[in-house]
Formats: C-alpha cells, structure tokens, sequence
C-alpha cells in the first residue's frame, strides 16, 4: 500500500511540478527595517542559547529536541533576512546559520541543522543544479548524515571510530527506509479509525490552534497512544496520512492540495508567496517524511502571521 501511495503522489505532484515558471522564484523583493531585523536577530541568539535544554547537552547519546521555538528559527532568519537588507547583516545571518548547523550537529539533530545549511544555501548560494550536481551532493551529503547518527549515538565515540562506522554504513540512510515503515503503519491505522471526517477536521483544527492542543496533528504520537500494536515510532511518509483519512482516493485528493499549493506558491509574485515557497523547499526534510503537518502549521499559518505582523510594524 505505502508504495502505491508514493507512486500515485509521485506522478500527481510531477504534473503539477512542469507547470511551474522557475524565473521568478527565490527573488522576493527585499525591505530594509533596522527595528525588524536587529530585534529578530537577537531573538535568534535566544532561541540559538536557550533552545537546547541541558538534558540533550549533558546526555552522550541522542535525545530528540522537542522546543518548537528552535524550529522555528528557520522561520524568523528568513524574516530577519527579509528586513535586512545589507552586505553587514547578511554576513550577520550567515554567521548566525553557520553558529546554528554547528550547534544542531553537535549535539545530534540533523533535521534543524539541515534545514538551516539548506535555507542558507537557497538565500545567498543561488546555483543551478543539474542532475550530476544533484547525484554527487545528494551522497556526500548522505555520507555526512551519516556521520553525524553515529555520532548522535554516543557523543563519547573518538573521531576514528565514528569515521569506521560511517564508512561501514556506506550510503545507506535509515531515515529514508524507516519514514517508509513508519508510513505504513499510519496506513493501517486506515482500517481501525472509523471517523476519518473527525480526523480530518480535527487536523485542520489543529493547524490554527497548534500540535500541543490536539493529538490530530502528529498522526504518529495518535498512533503510538491508541494504537500501541501497530508499532509506530515516529514519523511517516506525507502521502501515507492522506491514505489514513480516505484510502486511495484521499491520497489523489490530498495530493492535488498539495499540488494547488505548489502552484500557487512557486508561480506567484508577490513576496510573502516567494518566501512561503522557499520555506517549502526547505521544510522538504519535514513535510515529506515526516509530518505533512508542517505544510499548513509552519508555512501556511505560521509564516504568514509573521509575514502580515512585520508589514503591518514595517508600515
């Protein structure tokens, strides 16, 4: 079932891929507001001090960090960068996104340092990528990943033997292979829940309210509590959740959401668009094999919040 619901999302999301205008994409309009960007600089310090709490830095082994706020630090730098519009302050952010990887790495957490090297990467080292280009970064930087699981294993391990391990493993990533097996068994949760339209509309819920509020929103904790015989532990493949709320016609239907925003987003001129559709580039690592929740939370509500409260302080 998992794998008819990727090969469906897979041809359903390429259609609606060829009909973007790339020209126009990652070149939002940017503004100059001191107050906007120097205050959301230093919060960024805040939550880059304060957003690893001491049992993850006192642990040798890998705990995962569950402070949203450090997450949405993402979110805020691409604001910041937005409002800052200057050679000083963008040497400012790339001292900061640097600070950020090294720090998320050090201490295990691939997904935040990712995406921070991946939006730094988008705002300042706009290259095109061709297919080689994308085969040989995609195994270095799969080797990379690598490196830093074992590390996150035991933080105790010496250089040399996190470099064995790591050549040991060669360029196989388990995050892939287990979001795979996660999907399915957020795929069997199709056949127990029987109101799928209460699910369905406590997830929209919870996109306004957040995940804290409602167990909808991160279908795999919903599982793991009342389904604890299905044995998911985390995480799950995007399409894997459409499937859950109405078989394979939810995952056509879901799918062509997804593809609506996808449109939307990378074919619009306006600003706050631009920037919602580099942040749903960089949520790739997060909405995809994840949680899909972060499509409608974090870019949809999330960002655009933000985005209306800074225009409305800019103006």
């Amino acid at each position: 079932i998992m794998a008819k619901c990727i090969l469906i999302s897979i041809c359903l999301l390429t259609c609606f891929i060829k009909r973007i205008n790339a020209s126009g994409m990652f070149h939002p309009e940017r503004k100059y507001n001191v107050i906007i960007s120097y205050s959301g600089y230093c919060f960024l310090w805040y939550i880059l001090l304060t957003g690893i709490g001491q049992e993850i830095k006192n642990s040798s082994s890998y705990i995962s960090n569950s402070n949203t706020l450090y997450e949405y630090a993402i979110v805020i730098t691409l604001m910041v960068w937005y409002y800052g519009n200057s050679k000083i302050f963008d040497n400012l952010i790339k001292i900061y996104g640097v600070c950020f990887i090294l720090q998320s790495f050090r201490f295990g957490d691939r997904s935040a340092g990712a995406l921070m090297l991946l939006l730094i990467c988008i705002l300042y080292f706009k290259v095109k990528i061709n297919f080689p280009k994308m085969i040989i970064g995609a195994i270095i930087g799969i080797i990379v990943l690598n490196f830093f699981i074992v590390y996150r294993v035991d933080r105790n391990q010496g250089f040399k033997e996190i470099a064995e391990k790591t050549i040991d493993r060669g360029i196989y990533l388990d995050t892939v292979s287990y979001c795979y097996y996660a999907g399915m068994t957020v795929c069997a949760l199709h056949d127990y829940e029987e109101n799928k339209l209460h699910m369905i509309g406590e997830f929209i819920k919870a996109t306004i309210e957040g995940s804290s509020r409602n167990e909808y929103a991160e279908i795999s904790d919903y599982v793991t509590k009342h389904y604890p015989f299905i044995r998911n532990k985390g995480g799950g493949m995007y399409s894997s959740l459409f499937y859950c709320w109405g078989g394979y016609m939810g995952v056509i239907l879901g799918n062509l959401v997804v593809g609506i925003i996808i449109l939307f987003l990378f074919n619009a001129k306006n600003s706050m668009a631009q920037m919602q559709g580099i942040l749903f580039i960089v949520y790739t690592f997060r909405w995809y094999i994840y949680n899909v929740f972060n499509i409608f939370r974090t870019i949809l509500v999330v960002f655009s919040a933000l985005y209306v409260l800074c225009r409305v302080f800019d103006m």
